[in-house]
């Protein structure tokens, strides 16, 4: 388990790096480039977008390619996307640069998840799952805390330029790997050998490394009525965190926040979302159905916006509260949410789960910017208030959507 949680996390971690890097190096780009800050915005949600359209057929390519061919893929596409950054003179050349970050995250939780399940024993899968899925939340503690430090000292794309070679490098590993497990699987044909029942699931999975051949064949499953209640779970996930990361520091700054302690608040979510999911996944995974703790955090994810209404010029501890509501009761359910379709194999083939619910969380982050962005223009400049009850409402309905998946697998 150790050898592979390098690679799993970093997986998770590079591509979602890019995009993080858009706002921690925000202001020399938009000096740099001469963009409009809804340029940015615009650009992240766009690439969100991209990703949940690839997803549809994300799970057939990696079962087509094989999971480890598929992770040299996405290493290849996120160095692509650091060069192209670094290159870039236009929002056209960001735009170049969010369709590799798209590519690569849609094929991020497939691959890594096809993994999991192929080369790890049962018990392990839960805290490995939240060992890799904690990489998005290291790729922003990196993007908030060392990539301006390392612009101030070397230049914003001379910085990006130094993750260019660590993507190839992890690019290559991941093709070896391929090349080894191909031949493995070839020998283990060959002398029609049998995995052991405790792998079985697992290898249901998964075509047997079918090759290049990965272009044929692009029609997509539908999603069965479990898997759609985990779907539901993550979009109604993605439009409260991406809408709660994106205006809260802007809420705070209208509350007198400086522009470090504004960042920070993000800080402090990102820190408490990595120990949540190190922490509740592996706990989730000995509950006998995860969808109850999947209920009880979006639960819990529901109150932080509602405790935002309770902050004022003078009171400022809601906010504070409200990141670590948000960090510790909504961060850790898309992890719980890829264990449970790694553990059970009643959502339907794992790969192409994977990529449904990933589809559903990253349709979720692209509209929650623009939803709470349409609230806030209606409302006026500074009142929040019905952006905080929407999304205190969505996160409900998320919470919604797990009771019935536990009720529906209990009948």
């Amino acid at each position: 388990m150790l050898k592979l949680a390098p690679l799993l996390t970093l997986a998770m971690a590079l591509p979602m790096l890019v995009l993080y890097a858009m706002g921690s190096l925000g202001p020399s780009l938009l000096a740099d480039l001469q963009l409009a800050p809804s340029q940015l915005g615009h650009l992240t949600s766009g690439t969100f977008a991209w990703a949940a359209v690839l997803s549809l057929v994300a799970g057939r390519w990696v079962e087509r390619l094989g999971a480890y061919w598929a992770l040299s893929l996405l290493f290849a596409a996120t160095a692509l996307a650091y060069a192209q950054f670094a290159w870039a003179h236009s929002a056209l050349g960001l735009l170049a640069v969010c369709l590799g970050c798209g590519l690569a995250q849609a094929l991020a939780n497939p691959a890594t998840n096809l993994i999991i399940a192929q080369r790890t024993a049962p018990a392990q899968r839960a805290k490995l799952m939240g060992i890799k899925q904690s990489g998005v939340q290291m790729g922003a503690l990196w993007a908030g805390l060392a990539m301006p430090a390392m612009a101030h000292a070397w230049g914003w794309r001379n910085t990006l330029l130094c993750l260019v070679p660590v993507a190839l490098i992890l690019a290559a590993v991941a093709a070896v790997q391929a090349a080894v497990r191909f031949g493995s699987d070839t020998k283990s044909n060959a002398a029609n050998k049998t995995e052991s029942n405790t792998t079985n699931h697992a290898a249901n999975q998964t075509a047997a490394n079918a090759g290049w051949g990965c272009w044929a064949g692009l029609a997509f499953t539908r999603p069965n009525a479990l898997l759609a209640h985990v779907m539901a779970t993550q979009a109604c996930t993605g439009v409260g965190l991406s809408g709660f990361v994106t205006f809260a520091p802007t809420m705070a700054s209208s509350l007198g926040f400086g522009h470090q302690a504004a960042g920070s608040v993000v800080a402090v979510f990102g820190a408490v979302g990595l120990l949540a999911r190190l922490v509740l996944t592996p706990w989730a995974a000995r509950l006998r159905d995860e969808a109850l703790a999947l209920f009880a955090l979006l639960l819990l994810a529901s109150l932080a916006p509602l405790v935002l209404l309770l902050a004022g010029p003078s009171q400022h501890w809601p906010v504070w509260l409200a990141a670590v509501l948000m960090g510790l009761g909504a961060v850790s359910t898309n992890a719980i949410a890829m264990s449970m379709l790694v553990r059970s194999p009643v959502f339907g083939r794992l790969a192409q789960a994977s990529a449904w619910a990933s589809c559903a969380f990253f349709a979720g982050f692209a509209i929650g910017p623009l939803l709470c962005g349409l609230l806030l223009s209606h409302a006026g400049p500074g009142q929040f208030g019905s952006t905080w009850l929407s999304l205190s409402t969505l996160l409900a309905l998320g919470a919604s959507a797990a009771a019935l998946l536990w009720r529906r697998r209990r009948a």
